[in-house]
């Protein structure tokens, strides 16, 4: 069902023949996906990102940009049982990083192993400082594009 047969059935059916305006429509479309892409973590918005390098000149003010329309971490289960949605590969090496809100980030900048997200920002940095080059592996959902069109 494209978007103008769905305002179409709304503005007949649900509002008995009365008409809501195209951007309310719009508007109230757009809450209700999000609502509904929110309410558990869909195998269709699951994504990995894997398009940044973390050098040995990193540390914890180094900010780092999340993946393109992320919308949460998705933490998947590792090997060894620890669930983390970042991990840092290099060739064979995997190192599981630990997440840890944003605020603790400057007690634990020296200790290697953790990230922290600014959702606010749209980054995320990694404390310590990496004793060779990574490769960044995100698990994370993104959100769909607006639905702005049919």
């Amino acid at each position: 069902m494209t978007r103008l047969e769905l305002q179409t059935f709304i503005n007949t059916n649900l509002l008995d023949g009365r008409t809501m305006d195209a951007d309310l429509f719009g508007i109230l479309l757009n809450l209700a996906k999000d609502k509904v892409e929110g309410a558990r973590p869909w195998v269709k918005l699951r994504n990995e990102d894997s398009a940044q390098a973390v050098t040995t000149s990193s540390t914890w003010a180094t900010s780092y940009t999340l993946p393109t329309r992320f919308a949460q971490p998705y933490p998947e289960k590792s090997s060894n049982g620890e669930r983390t949605a970042l991990v840092l590969v290099n060739g064979t090496e995997v190192v599981i990083l630990t997440e840890i809100p944003w605020a603790q980030r400057l007690e634990r900048q020296t200790a290697f192993g953790y990230f922290a997200i600014n959702h606010a920002a749209g980054t995320y940095c990694i404390t310590g400082t990496p004793g060779k080059s990574y490769t960044a592996y995100w698990s994370y959902i993104k959100y769909s594009p607006s639905l702005d069109a049919d």
